[in-house]
């Protein structure tokens, strides 16, 4: 089969020798050919090509254009799907940020199919689900059971970039109540239609045999319950919880309009992604089987009789006396998450709201914010259903400054700034420059790239405080910019390879926003992007050296990607005919 696919190949090249394609002709010919022929290892139909430079059917300049097409092929398909093993079922996912990016994905080779076991045997990463989904690694553990990130291998075969999902593997519990996987099929089915940039996706729920799970889309980032752990008492800057509650606040009033409750809204089912954006986890879905050991503060609870899910922390007294589902619950939930962003600590200590009822607990007042803030806040948080705020609309116009006030926006910031030492100057400087700053930083947040590209460039001339109020203002769309341009320096797919250039632009952010985790991700991404196309280079120089093929495309592609790499310094080979 081998030498009929590449005598087809030879046809072409003979085709194109005899001019009847021309070089834009070929280079289509020969990117179908492969694409049609996976099988098929480019380097092996080289020597096809070798026999015509041979027998002088095919010129030097000929045979140097066909040796460049098939090397690029051989790259580009080793990027996409290295052949070569990393040990013990490795995958490795290099997921870039922004529009514009691609995956590297290089599997290991293990794959085992789901088979019926009635002791319920526990899964394992290379188990494949439904003959779809193959289990990665384990991304997270909770009272419901398992999240998988996992390989979709339908999405493999339709070669698809982003082939990665989520897989909720639910836990053994469920096999116990046949209602429960009836009442979560249809809440899941419900919440499959909240398309919101604030909710994560669920794309399915489904059994196979005695597994229940559902699959939802993948987020890179990080659950608000490990961020708040980090605060240690302190809360975030004022401005950026607000950023993120309004995230909160949106995708929760979508859901409540479409008439769905989460009923657990908690820290643990919030996700920051690395872009930024605030996802809620779980909507309509969140249910789990109590386990057999202490429960703490932030474990979800089950009642199979009621098919109810509360974590007592973020529970109601309402909820505890289970009451129907009511959008009131979750704005409690949002209010003492709101608190948590903005104090790092729980309004009522993670007392349950029926002893903190006992007890006469009010919540704290929160420095920083305004008379207005303050009631939203306390209100929200009220114990009983009766006296909170009825609509998530409401809490938001109240803890929110509006939008169209860019000045007050602006004064907020500066006066947080100035309580930590980063202004020298008076209000007099601020109150001057105020409504030229505003504006460009209402321009440059409403997506103007190329006020943004005028002020980095001329960032490092400014004064200390016109400097540290703008990267306070702007920190998230400047590093988003920088996350854009240095994933189009090194977007594989586009063949652009210039890590040298990214790595400076990552010096640069670093140097405007050395605490940032995001950067601090995005270098480490980056690092591990390299490393391994640098291994796929090397691999492939390797194979067509041993093939006495031609390298000049992949040690172009090392020198940009790679300058100072070893293999450069060697002598080239050399070809007769090149």
């Amino acid at each position: 089969m081998l030498m009929v696919k590449t005598t087809e190949f030879k046809q072409l090249v003979k085709a194109f020798c005899d001019d009847q394609l021309n070089e834009v002709q070929l280079a289509a010919a020969v990117v179908r050919f492969f694409e049609n022929n996976l099988d098929i290892n480019p380097t092996d139909v080289l020597g096809e090509v070798q026999s015509l430079l041979d027998d002088g059917s095919l010129s030097p300049e000929s045979f140097r254009l066909l040796v460049q097409m098939v090397t690029e092929i051989n790259i580009q398909r080793a990027i996409n799907n290295s052949r070569f093993n990393l040990g013990k079922d490795e995958t490795l996912v290099m997921q870039s940020q922004g529009a514009g990016g691609e995956t590297l994905i290089i599997p290991g080779k293990r794959r085992k199919s789901m088979k019926p076991d009635a002791g319920g045997s526990q899964l394992e990463v290379g188990h494949v689900i439904k003959n779809r989904f193959e289990l990665v690694e384990i991304i997270g553990k909770g009272g419901m059971g398992v999240v998988y990130k996992a390989r979709d291998l339908v999405k493999v075969q339709a070669r698809d970039s982003h082939p990665f999902v989520a897989v909720k593997v639910l836990s053994e519990g469920f096999k116990k109540y046949s209602r429960a996987f009836i009442a979560l099929q249809r809440e899941a089915s419900k919440s499959q239609r909240l398309a919101h940039p604030n909710i994560a996706t669920v794309f399915d729920f489904d059994r196979d045999n005695d597994t229940i799970f559902m699959t939802m889309e993948l987020l890179s980032g990080q659950p608000f319950d490990k961020l708040i752990t980090r605060l240690s008492e302190r809360g975030l800057p004022k401005e950026t919880a607000l950023r993120y509650i309004d995230d909160l606040c949106n995708g929760l009033a979508y859901a409540h309009k479409q008439g769905l409750v989460h009923s657990d809204l908690k820290p643990a089912n919030i996700y920051l992604c690395d872009s930024g954006a605030v996802k809620l986890l779980d909507f309509g879905i969140t249910r789990a089987i109590k386990q057999d050991r202490p429960e703490t503060e932030d474990d979800t609870l089950f009642d199979p009789a009621t098919l109810k899910a509360l974590t007592p922390a973020y529970a109601t007294i309402e909820m505890f006396e289970r009451g129907p589902p009511d959008p009131r619950d979750d704005i409690y939930a949002l209010a003492c998450v709101s608190f948590e962003l903005l104090t790092g600590t729980h309004p009522y200590k993670k007392v349950a709201a029926h002893k903190a009822l006992e007890l006469g607990l009010k919540p704290p007042r929160v420095k920083g914010l305004s008379r207005q803030q303050q009631n939203a806040l306390v209100k929200a948080l009220a114990l009983h259903r009766g006296e909170r705020t009825a609509t998530v609309e409401e809490f938001r116009t109240n803890i929110l400054p509006p939008k169209s006030h860019a000045r007050e926006l602006l004064l907020a910031a500066v006066s947080v700034l100035l309580l930590t030492g980063i202004f020298l100057g008076g209000l007099v400087y601020v109150q001057s420059g105020q409504d030229e700053q505003t504006a460009l930083i209402q321009r440059i947040q409403n997506g103007d790239r190329q006020q943004l590209e005028e002020l980095l460039a001329g960032i490092g001339r400014m004064d200390r405080n016109n400097r540290e109020l703008l990267l306070y203002m702007l920190r998230r769309e400047i590093i988003r910019y920088f996350e854009e341009r240095i994933n189009d320096l090194t977007n594989i797919k586009a063949r652009h390879y210039n890590f040298p250039e990214a790595s400076r632009l990552l010096r640069e952010i670093k140097q405007l926003y050395p605490d940032s985790v995001t950067v601090a991700e995005a270098e480490q991404r980056l690092q591990q992007k390299k490393d391994r196309l640098v291994e796929t280079l090397l691999q492939n120089y390797k194979e067509l050296s041993s093939a006495n093929q031609g390298t000049e495309r992949v040690l172009q592609i090392l020198r940009e990607v790679d300058p100072g790499n070893a293999l450069l310094k060697e002598p080239a080979p050399t070809r007769d005919g090149l």
